[in-house]
């Protein structure tokens, strides 16, 4: 949705095969835990992350990388 308005959007996602046809569909995703995939330091200006975090064995260290990954604001 966010790319059809104009956003650059990107994805994260732990399954290879699901982020490969994500890709072949035209989406930026790359695949691993949100840690591994070496996103630059304020690299986004909003991370959204939907029906996730309960399925992360440690959801504090997800969002403070998903912090460290987002803008100043």
């Amino acid at each position: 949705v966010m790319q059809r308005v104009g956003f650059v959007t990107w994805g994260t996602e732990l399954d290879e095969a699901a982020a490969g046809a994500a890709r072949r569909s035209g989406m930026q995703v790359r695949a691993g835990a949100l840690v591994d995939c070496h996103f630059d330091a304020g690299q986004f200006d909003a991370i959204t992350a939907w029906h996730a975090f309960e399925h992360f064995r440690d959801p504090d260290v997800v969002l403070r990388d998903a912090i460290a990954s987002s803008g100043p604001e």
